[in-house]
C-alpha cells in the first residue's frame, strides 16, 4: 500500500518533470 508521503514525493517528481519539459520547449 502506498503511503501519503510516497504519493507526495511522486506528485512533486511528476510536477518537476513536467516543468522541465515546458522549460526545454
Amino acid at each position: 500500500m502506498i503511503s501519503g508521503y510516497e504519493v507526495n514525493i511522486f506528485e512533486k517528481l511528476n510536477n518537476f518533470m513536467l516543468s522541465s519539459v515546458l522549460l526545454l520547449e
